[in-house]
């Protein structure tokens, strides 16, 4: 981050030279024109890879706290679980989304999703008709 604002500071820099410059000689304005375009290019692409820096930075706080509340939780046992937890459970799972008929998707706190096949025993339900 530091990295792209030194440089968007240094285009800013020639920005203001080339109109100062342009202002005193009135050079060639199409000259004039392409310089001025190319740094304001170069600056817009650097101010939207500004944007994905920053936006992925918060992804990343967003994701330790997730982890840190997780590993919290599993901190309060002294052994390996043997068995369910309910906290467990809510602190790593985000959500649990039916696909359809046997087939679901587990969503994790950390957004890693997981497919998953329950085998049922539950026969399908068939609509009778009216009359029967």
């Amino acid at each position: 981050m530091s990295d792209i604002d030194r440089q968007c500071l240094e285009i800013e820099t020639l920005i203001e030279r080339l109109v100062s410059a342009n202002a005193r000689t009135q050079a060639e304005q199409s000259d004039y024109n392409e310089r001025y375009n190319d740094y304001l290019e170069r600056y817009d692409k650097l101010q939207k890879r500004r944007r994905e820096v920053s936006s992925a930075i918060a992804m990343c706080a967003a994701k330790r706290v997730q982890i840190t509340g997780f590993l919290r939780e599993l901190k309060k046992y002294n052994a390996p679980l043997l068995e369910f937890d309910e906290r467990v459970w809510q602190a790593s799972l985000n959500y649990m989304k039916v696909l359809t008929e046997g087939k679901v998707l587990f969503v994790f706190r950390d957004g890693t999703e997981l497919p998953w096949t329950v085998d049922c025993e539950v026969r399908k339900y068939d609509r009778k008709k009216k009359g029967q």
